[in-house]
Order: structure tokens, then C-alpha cells, then sequence
């Protein structure tokens, strides 16, 4: 019976070693994990986008937290001219994004028009695409942010810029999913100005006939209790009245 105690105990120190090993190893390799997830961030965000344009120089930083905020900054040979301008994102719920390209376009001394292309976080669809118009002077505002997909510009040239504006028609009973898809031209200047690239007659006809398919939606739908998705409905048809009309916004 002693010998049977001595081995017992014997098997329950190494067990208490083994379980001990086991927790420090656990709490070794966390806090490694920990470091150099965090290390590896702050890289990411002090490397944020950079674009020089002569004497200009922009900056893009981004801030990992749980809002995962982007701050924007300007200098003149070095000398700022803004410094982390909060771009709205969350305004927009366009938390996870990376800029991918700028342009900063001159207007009369230190007035700059900047537009900044961004795209949806670990994305290579070209559906998640947005580009956001700031104007400097003596401080930076947003003037107006639009969403296309297969963003196209003219190399040399910022006065232009194209692509497709996808609106969808969610889905519920006896209504499937359906995307629009309008070819859109932006024009900028002293405004930005937004036409859709279909003659009249297509534009005529695209209306017409979306109309009459999304109030037929939303008559479904006021009898329903699926507020959530009428309201949904309610926003599509303000954004195809947008889409299909010429648009322009003071720059």
C-alpha cells in the first residue's frame, strides 16, 4: 500500500509539472502572438499612403482600433498646411478600407482640391470602390464621396473619371435579388459633376421601367412587416433618381 502512495504521488507531481509547462507555454506564446500582432500593426500604420506632387506632400494614416480611423495631412515644402484631418468614414460605415491612389489638384494659393481612391479591405472585387472629394483651404472639408465600381482615370489627367454606380434591389418573397448597373461619368472642376453615359432614350427607358418594378416592391412590402427592407427600397429609389439625372456639386 506505501508503494502504491509513493507512485501515486510521484504521478501527481509530474502531472502538476506537465499542466504548469502546459500553462506557461500557453502564456509564453500569447503574449509572443500579442507583440508582434500589435508590432505588425503599428508598421501598417506608420507606413499608412504617401504621394508627393512637386512641393505637395500627402499623407494617409491609418489608426487600428476599434473605430479604425484614417487621418489625413498635407505639407508644402514640409511646411503643414493640415494635419490629421479625420476622414468620415464611419459617416458612410467604410471602416475597412485602404487608400490606393490621390491627386491633389492646385487652385489658388494654398486652396487644393484632393481627391483620395479608396477600396474595401482585403477586396480584389472592383465592385468595392470609393472616391472621396476634400477641399483645403484654411481647413479640410469633404465635399462630396461617391461609390463606383471599375474605377477608370486618364493618366495626366484629374479633370475626369468613370465607372459603373451598382444599385441593388434586395430580395424577399416573390422578388429576387437584382443589380442596376449605370455607367457613370465625373466631371471636376470648380464643381463636380456626375452624367450617366446613356443617351436619353436609355435613361427614358431605364426609369420607366425600374419605376414601376421598385413601387411595385414597395406596395408588396407595405403590407408586410418588413420595415427594414422598405426602408431599404425607399433609399434605392432616391439613389436611381440620383444615378439617372445630371448631378453637379459646388467644388
Amino acid at each position: 500500500m506505501a508503494k502504491f502512495w509513493t507512485v501515486f504521488k510521484k504521478i501527481i507531481l509530474v502531472w502538476g509539472f506537465l499542466s504548469l509547462a502546459f500553462v506557461l507555454y500557453a502564456v509564453i506564446t500569447l503574449t509572443i502572438s500579442t507583440i508582434f500582432n500589435n508590432k505588425v500593426a503599428e508598421q501598417e500604420q506608420n507606413k499608412g499612403f504617401e504621394k508627393t506632387f512637386n512641393d505637395i506632400k500627402l499623407k494617409v494614416t491609418r489608426k487600428y482600433d476599434k473605430a479604425n480611423r484614417f487621418f489625413v495631412s498635407v505639407t508644402k515644402a514640409n511646411t503643414p498646411l493640415i494635419a490629421n484631418y479625420q476622414l468620415p468614414t464611419r459617416e458612410y460605415d467604410l471602416n475597412w478600407i485602404r487608400i490606393t491612389d490621390a491627386a491633389v489638384i492646385p487652385i489658388k494659393g494654398n486652396e487644393y482640391h484632393i481627391i483620395l481612391y479608396s477600396a474595401v479591405d482585403d477586396c480584389d472585387q472592383e465592385s468595392g470602390h470609393y472616391v472621396w472629394f476634400l477641399k483645403l483651404s484654411n481647413e479640410m472639408s469633404l465635399i462630396k464621396m461617391i461609390s463606383l465600381s471599375d474605377i477608370h482615370n486618364i493618366e495626366g489627367n484629374e479633370s475626369m473619371i468613370f465607372g459603373n454606380n451598382i444599385i441593388s434591389l434586395p430580395s424577399f418573397t416573390g422578388f429576387k435579388y437584382e443589380q442596376i448597373v449605370l455607367p457613370i461619368e465625373v466631371r471636376i472642376g470648380d464643381t463636380i459633376k456626375t452624367i450617366p453615359m446613356l443617351n436619353q432614350r436609355s435613361i427614358d427607358t431605364m426609369r420607366h421601367y425600374y419605376d414601376k418594378e421598385i413601387n411595385a416592391r414597395m406596395a408588396k412590402l407595405a403590407t408586410s412587416s418588413n420595415a427594414h427592407v422598405l426602408e431599404q427600397y425607399k433609399k434605392t429609389a432616391d439613389e436611381l433618381k440620383e444615378v439617372l439625372s445630371e448631378n453637379v456639386y459646388p467644388y
